[in-house]
């Protein structure tokens, strides 16, 4: 029994083990209009985000002209070296170093995962999730490249019991 289940009394009948599909094929049901339903907001979220996405961009750019005009005119904007200043429209246009500071990854990102890799610790650092899918369509392929690869991987076969409603 899974996990977190709860413990139900075992048809004892047909009858009574169809009762329990028919529950299945109910709740089956309602899911697949559920989805169908997700389906229809994911389309509408899908343009959302998009729009959203373009939004963002045009105030990246616009933010990138505000900011070449602020630091063209920075000592008449912020008088007695402050380092703010205000707009007609009451927006403040501020300079500021940044509480946390972002990591910038050069381009070889290969060469920064290999010595990530070579340090202790470097599940502290790494996160690696394998591409399930990707593995499983070439399988035989990685098991030919390497013993470690053949020992490691391999795909469940096991016989598992199902209803269609």
């Amino acid at each position: 029994m899974a996990v977190g289940t709860v413990a139900k009394k075992i048809p004892q009948t047909i009858e009574q083990a169809d009762r329990v599909v028919g529950r299945i094929r109910k709740r089956r049901e309602a899911n697949a209009a559920d989805k169908k339903r997700l389906e229809s907001l994911d389309a509408e979220s899908k343009l959302i985000k998009a729009r959203m996405e373009k939004r963002d961009q045009a105030n990246e750019a616009d933010q990138e002209l505000v900011q070449a005009f602020a630091d063209a005119h920075r000592d008449e904007l912020t008088k007695s070296g402050k380092k703010s200043f205000l707009f007609p429209s009451g927006a403040t246009g501020q300079w500021a170093i940044p509480s946390q500071a972002a990591l910038i990854v050069g381009d070889n990102l290969r060469a920064i995962a290999r010595a990530l890799l070579r340090l202790p610790n470097w599940d502290l650092f790494i996160k690696i999730e394998p591409r399930k899918n990707n593995i499983k369509a070439h399988l035989e392929e990685l098991h030919r490249a390497s013993p470690t690869l053949r020992r490691g991987l391999r795909v469940d076969r096991k016989e598992r019991f199902s209803i269609k409603t």
